[in-house]
């Protein structure tokens, strides 16, 4: 039997309703990835040096990891880290599910993009956008623009 694989996102602050959603999905018959501290609920090591980093980074490798997220939002709240990891769970393919809807720019392509690249080709894209005199948001604009229509030429 095949069981689908959920990875836990949104902000620590919520740790309640982390362990009352990571119930009723593995009840649901799921395999439920979750974080591994709640830094906002008292699990201070979070703040200590490297530490934080360390943690955002292995979050992405569990999203790797998973068939689909789901971002615990109470209220609609959607921090930082939460919004880097819907993007970059976006950029995968992976299925987003969430308590309250997630508005649509967190998963369009230019946050995604932004998300995506890395440190070395954010750089670039600034230097290129400088070099010619343009925002960076112009020059993604017309990658993603001339990304669309080489597919819809194919």
């Amino acid at each position: 039997m095949h069981y689908k694989v959920i990875t836990l996102c949104g902000s620590t602050r919520f740790k309640e309703d982390y362990i009352r959603v990571q119930k009723e999905l593995t009840l649901a018959g799921n395999i439920v990835i979750s974080v591994g501290l709640f830094g906002h609920q008292g699990d201070d090591e979070v703040w200590e040096e490297g530490v934080k980093e360390m943690l955002d980074e292995i979050h992405l490798a569990k999203i790797d990891m998973a068939d689909e997220i789901f971002v615990i939002n109470p209220g609609g709240y959607i921090g930082a880290s939460t919004k880097r990891e819907i993007a970059y769970a976006s950029a995968k393919g992976k299925k987003i599910s969430s308590l309250e809807p997630i508005p649509d720019e967190f998963t369009r392509d230019k946050e995604i993009l932004q998300v995506v690249l890395g440190k070395d080709m954010r750089e670039y894209v600034r230097k290129v956008a400088y070099d010619a005199g343009c925002t960076e948001d112009f020059v993604i604009d017309t990658v993603l623009k001339d990304y669309d229509r080489m597919l819809s030429e194919q």
